[in-house]
């Protein structure tokens, strides 16, 4: 750092220019000293200004420009800048799919190798499906157990014939309040009417069940064919003190025949003591399983029923509810095997889920047997 120098340190120049010369001329009295007093102030200004002459003057300054230069005229061209990069890596598929088994159990077959080329739909494994198959089966016997229970309880709701005959007489009517066990009907079995006559017992005796017999129709006279069914093992006295044996006679009903009519017989050519009317040879007193209001008769009196027709419809609260409750267990049955065979199905192929048949349900509260769709029909109030 350079200080300030008082007015009377400066130097003359054409004294410092002097110094470089060899002359002889004594120095002004007071310079030498000034010098000798100086010499690095004045040594290091004359080092600056040396240094600033070699920066500032160009080197070639004193030289001449290059005459006649060269020029090269060219055409710019367009061309492609290529980048090449060098890089580690690992080869991967473009997709990956991972199999993953939609069911459990155990693998049975395994037809292909690490490296193989599948196809979509090509069978990779077989598992072992048998427990599914078993689950299957229960499911469907859950199905049919629940559809009975659903039989039953729409069943219970009318009063069904339990013989095939002719409803010789109702005892109640749409509206009637009844109790479990009255009495609501009289089937007679007319197919078969019995006549049951006395033969003299000397005749009886020689007489067997199933021997033909000759059946004469009072009124009418007709005659038709019976066979005997039973005979009396003991004597009995008739009104004119003669012994006599009785004998049941079984005439096949053509159609005509009913229990307001008479008739006689002849075995033997014996004829048999007196007339009888025909008797139907079964009679069931029809009665309620349940209490309930009658809604409806579904037959009416003298009408010809069969094993299970209905005769009267019931109505009441319980029967309604269990009705109910059998048909949400019958549409639960339905579900749980309708979700059952579709496991079943993630088992086979696809080629097979097209082609396996497939066990169909009705919807709960639709199915009903022939009998019990016939019986609803056929009730009606009056």
């Amino acid at each position: 750092m350079l200080s300030k120098k008082k007015p009377q340190d400066k130097v003359d120049p054409e004294y410092l220019v002097g110094l470089d010369t060899a002359s002889a001329q004594p120095a002004p009295a007071g310079v030498k000293p000034f010098i000798k007093k100086h010499w690095k102030p004045i040594t290091a200004a004359i080092c600056a200004a040396a240094v600033a002459a070699a920066v500032l003057v160009p080197k070639n300054s004193a030289k001449p420009a290059a005459a006649n230069a060269q020029y090269v005229e060219t055409r710019p061209e367009k061309l492609d800048i290529v980048n090449s990069y060098s890089a580690d890596g690992t080869i991967t598929a473009a997709d990956t799919y991972t199999v993953k088994p939609m069911v459990k159990g155990t693998v049975l077959t395994a037809d292909f190798e690490v490296g193989d080329t599948v196809n979509k739909g090509d069978v990779l494994y077989t598992i072992d499906s048998s427990d599914m198959a078993s689950s299957v089966e229960k499911a469907q016997l859950s199905l049919e157990q629940a559809q009975s229970s659903y039989d039953d309880a729409v069943d219970a709701q009318y009063i069904h014939s339990s013989v095939r005959g002719t409803v010789s007489s109702l005892k109640v009517k749409a509206g009637d309040v009844i109790s479990a066990g009255q009495e609501v009907a009289v089937v007679r079995d007319d197919s078969t009417l019995l006549l049951t006559l006395d033969f003299p017992a000397a005749d009886a005796i020689t007489y067997f069940v199933g021997q033909s017999v000759d059946v004469i129709i009072d009124g009418t006279f007709e005659t038709t064919t019976g066979t005997i069914q039973s005979i009396s093992g003991a004597d009995s006295l008739s009104s004119g003190n003669l012994a006599v044996r009785s004998v049941v006679i079984a005439v096949s009903n053509p159609g005509p025949l009913n229990t307001t009519m008479s008739g006689t017989a002849s075995i033997n050519g014996v004829s048999a003591m007196s007339s009888a009317h025909f008797t139907c040879q079964y009679e069931q007193i029809i009665t309620a399983a349940a209490s309930g209001t009658v809604a409806a008769l579904c037959v009416r009196e003298g009408s010809t029923v069969g094993v299970d027709t209905a005769l009267v419809q019931l109505s009441s609260s319980s029967l309604t509810k269990q009705v109910k409750s059998a048909s949400n267990s019958l549409r639960s049955a339905e579900i749980s095997l309708d979700d059952t065979q579709r496991s079943m199905e993630d088992y086979m192929p696809p080629p097979s889920r097209r082609s396996t048949p497939k066990i169909t349900t009705s919807s709960a509260g639709t199915t009903v047997s022939a009998a019990q769709q016939a019986a609803r029909s056929a009730c009606s109030s009056p």
